[in-house]
C-alpha cells in the first residue's frame, strides 16, 4: 500500500514514542500511518545482527527501558502479555569514579546506601522519590501545560533536586551538596545545565530502585515489534524508506528530532518557533548519533 494523503493521523518516526501514539490512535478508530525515513523500523528501540558473528545482535540505540515497566502506556499494554520477556538485573547502573571505587546503583535501595561511603545522602535524595515514584513518573511525563495533580512538595523537592545539574557533559557524575554519594544526576539530550535532562535523570534513578532497568531478552527490538504488531492489528500501515520532505496533510505527530521541522515546513513556520529551533543545541548524548545519522 503507497503513502496515504487522506488518513486521519500520521505519525513520523518508528521510535517507540512515535509507535504508541500510532497505536493510541489506531484503538481509538482512527486511520493511522507511520513513515519512517530508514530502512528499518523501531527508531531507538533497533536491534541489528552483528556483521561478522552469526547468532549476535547488538542493540543500537537503548538497551534498558524503565519505562517499559514505569509508564502508564506501557502498564496498560502489557509488553509480557505480548511475549516480550523483561530482564531486570540486580545492578541498574554503575558510576565509575576516577581514583575511587565505582558507586553501584541496585535495584534495592537499602543496598546501594550500604555501599556508598555517604549513603545517608543518597537516601535523602533517593528516598522521597522512590516512595512516590508514581508522582515522579507522572511529573516528568505530563504534557507540561499543567502540573498533573500530584502533591506540591513532592513536585518541589524533584524541581530542587533538577537544578543541581552540573554544566559538564554525560550522564552522570554530578554531586549533590555536602558529601554526597556519585549522583545519576541527568540524561544529557539537551546542553547542560538542564532542567529537563535533569530532571529526566533522576526519574531514571528512581526507577532504578523501585521497577529497576529492565533489558528486553532478545534486543530493544522486541518492544517495537510488538508494538508495530498491534498497530498492524488495528488497521494501521507503517512504511520504511519514507522520508519526509514535505507536510503531510492532516493531523501530524513528530517523533524526530525538532530541528527536522525546519526543512519539513521551512518559511511556513511561525518565526518565533523557527528562530527556537535554529538555537536548539544537541547534548553529547544525541549529538553523535544525529550525526551518524546525518552520514
Amino acid at each position: 500500500m503507497g503513502l496515504d494523503q487522506r488518513v486521519d493521523v500520521t505519525v513520523v518516526g518508528s521510535g517507540p514514542n512515535g509507535l504508541s501514539a500510532a497505536v493510541i490512535c489506531a484503538r481509538a478508530g482512527l486511520a493511522v500511518q507511520v513513515l519512517e525515513a530508514q530502512p528499518t523500523l523501531g527508531g531507538g528501540s533497533r536491534t541489528a545482527p552483528d556483521p561478522e558473528f552469526s547468532g549476535v545482535s547488538h542493540d543500537v540505540c537503548s538497551a534498558i527501558h524503565p519505562l517499559a515497566l514505569a509508564s502508564p502506556f506501557f502498564a496498560e499494554f502489557d509488553l509480557g502479555a505480548r511475549g516480550v520477556g523483561l530482564a531486570v538485573p540486580d545492578i541498574s547502573y554503575a558510576n565509575p569514579m576516577p581514583g575511587r571505587p565505582a558507586a553501584l546503583a541496585y535495584h534495592d535501595l537499602d543496598r546501594t546506601c550500604a555501599g556508598l561511603s555517604d549513603g545517608g545522602s543518597w537516601r535523602r535524595l533517593l528516598g522521597p522519590l522512590t516512595t512516590n515514584a508514581d508522582d515522579v513518573v507522572g511529573l516528568l511525563l505530563a504534557t507540561n501545560v499543567r502540573f498533573p495533580p500530584t502533591c506540591p512538595p513532592r513536585s518541589t523537592w524533584l524541581g530542587g533536586c533538577s537544578s543541581r545539574v552540573p554544566r559538564r557533559g554525560g550522564h552522570c557524575a554530578a554531586r549533590m551538596p555536602g558529601r554526597c554519594s556519585p549522583a545519576f544526576a541527568a540524561h544529557t539530550i539537551s546542553r547542560m545545565p538542564s532542567f529537563v535532562a535533569a530532571g529526566a535523570g533522576l526519574m531514571l534513578a528512581t526507577l532504578a530502585h523501585t521497577v529497576g532497568w529492565p533489558v528486553p531478552v532478545g534486543g530493544s527490538q522486541a518492544i517495537a515489534d510488538a508494538l508495530i504488531e498491534d498497530l498492524r492489528a488495528h488497521g494501521g500501515v507503517v512504511h520504511t524508506d519514507a522520508a519526509v520532505t514535505d507536510p503531510p496533510s492532516g493531523v501530524v505527530l513528530y517523533d524526530t528530532a525538532p530541528t527536522a521541522l525546519l526543512d519539513i515546513y521551512g518559511d511556513a513556520l511561525p518565526a518565533g518557533y523557527a528562530r527556537a529551533l535554529r538555537r536548539y543545541r544537541f547534548g553529547p548524548w544525541c549529538r553523535e548519533g544525529r550525526l551518524r545519522a546525518l552520514r
